[in-house]
């Protein structure tokens, strides 16, 4: 049975920042169970963010999710939902939403990957980052990577740099 069905690209990526670890698990089930990336996103809070848990707690989600439209010429198919925790509805943090337009949904489809699940300790990867930019570099720059190295290279993503610039200071 192939992995792309009915317009999901067919993985999920994890990413957890704490332990620098990605994995993947197959999308095609939430996509026949739940509308959209949004209805997907909530299914995964649901699954994995642990009852009070608050919204800057390393348990905490942040979910970056595409729909199966994304990429076509269809109407607003160029949008991603990022889901999380928010503290802005203090003070109870509900799981809440926003959609982003841009390339940046397609890329990810492309990609080969209908959402991206960030957890972890910011105060850890900023450590590692510290380190890095201490060491002599003059930037940061994450690049997710296939286990099977004849696929289709992931794009890198950058722009780490300029956001952790202004919370670290310059290097």
């Amino acid at each position: 049975m192939s992995s792309k069905v009915g317009g999901w690209a067919g993985q999920i990526l994890h990413v957890d920042l704490s332990s620098g670890k990605t994995w993947t698990e197959p999308s095609v089930e939430y996509g026949r169970k739940y509308i959209g990336g949004r209805g997907i996103a909530a299914r995964i809070g649901w699954d994995e963010i642990p009852p009070g848990t608050g919204a800057f707690d390393p348990e905490n989600r942040l979910i970056l999710t595409v729909g199966p439209l994304t990429g076509t010429s269809a109407p607003n198919s160029g949008r991603a939902t990022l889901c999380t925790l928010s503290p802005q509805a203090y003070p109870y943090e509900w799981f809440t939403y926003s959609s982003v337009g841009g390339f940046w949904a397609p890329t990810l489809k492309y990609a080969g990957y209908d959402a991206i699940v960030v957890q972890g300790d910011a105060a850890t990867i900023a450590g590692r980052v510290r380190e890095h930019l201490d060491a002599g570099a003059d930037h940061v720059c994450v690049q997710v990577r296939r286990v099977d190295p004849t696929d289709l290279a992931v794009p890198d993503f950058t722009a780490v740099r300029d956001a952790l610039g202004e919370t670290m200071g310059a290097g």
